[in-house]
């Protein structure tokens, strides 16, 4: 038989056993090899690659020299690992082991900044909801133009008057808390009603007491303890109404759920068909006063 035959299978059997894709044409030619613990896309210099399974071995062929190989995450194209390789010798081995704790990483904190969002726009709703609200139910029988006349002031201080020997809450034109308890127990001290009016209306001073208070103090008004250490005297004038009954109106004031109660104690005061009790005077007295509805 002829000796070239045998020549021809040795040659047919070594070219069999060689990778397709890996066949190193030249000494300028090298393998890569590259294993990672994500799916990811494998780049050179830029260029494509491949796309590798987590934990699974690819070899490529790339000329020698130095290139900068880098790894992308399949699911997150931000997450990208960049290695710098001097391929020489018969093959150069990149292996990347931390890119799925840096996806988990990735993932919780896509997570939080999402949670983030949805409280931003949960609290950019809500502050929409409020304004639709307050402009909606301003608009509703009353309109944001209203304006704070000597009467509607007149009607919520004597409203308030009658009955506030039960609330534990007094208002006088001096800062006397026996004479604004003598004045509110029991009886309409028109009298007193009417000074705290005059007073309010020539920019003068008025005063609430807090018995209640066990020295505890609400909102930011000018305050003292007065009779013992249990009396808060509040300091007023007819800025902190006309601010108060506005806050009322549109619900911008210290709200613990109570909101719709207040709006109603508002048009109660302002609407000339509807009765305006003395709980509704407290309730927005304390409004005016407090910032807040501390008494139920």
């Amino acid at each position: 038989m002829d000796d070239k035959y045998f020549e021809t299978l040795k040659n047919s059997i070594q070219d069999s056993e060689r990778p397709v894709n890996n066949v190193i044409n030249s000494t300028d030619q090298t393998l890569l090899t590259v294993k990672v613990d994500i799916d990811c896309k494998v780049y050179c210099d830029g260029e494509f690659l491949d796309i590798l399974e987590a934990n699974k071995t690819k070899q490529f062929t790339i000329e020698t020299g130095p290139h900068l190989i880098t790894i992308e995450s399949e699911k997150y194209e931000e997450l990208v690992e960049d290695r710098e390789i001097d391929a020489k010798g018969r093959n150069n081995l990149v292996v990347v082991k931390d890119m799925k704790q840096r996806e988990q990483e990735y993932i919780l904190k896509q997570k939080k900044e999402q949670q983030e969002r949805e409280i931003i726009e949960a609290n950019e709703q809500q502050e929409r909801k409020n304004k639709e609200l307050a402009e909606n139910t301003l608009n509703n029988g009353l309109e944001i133009r209203f304006k704070i006349q000597k009467d509607s002031i007149a009607t919520l201080v004597k409203e308030f008057i009658t009955g506030n020997y039960s609330s534990g809450m007094y208002i006088h034109s001096t800062p006397d808390i026996n004479a604004a308890i003598t004045a509110g127990t029991g009886f309409v001290d028109l009298s007193n009603a009417n000074k705290i009016v005059e007073k309010l209306f020539s920019g003068e001073d008025v005063y609430l007491f807090d018995t209640n208070a066990n020295g505890e103090i609400y909102g930011n008004k000018k305050h003292e303890i007065v009779g013992n250490t249990s009396n808060v005297m509040y300091t007023i004038n007819i800025s902190d109404f006309v601010r108060g009954l506005e806050n009322a109106a549109c619900s911008t004031y210290k709200v613990h759920n109570d909101s719709k109660y207040v709006w109603q104690c508002f048009v109660s005061l302002f609407d000339e068909d509807t009765e305006f009790l003395h709980d509704e005077a407290e309730t927005l007295m304390q409004i005016i006063v407090f910032d807040e509805l501390v008494y139920g």
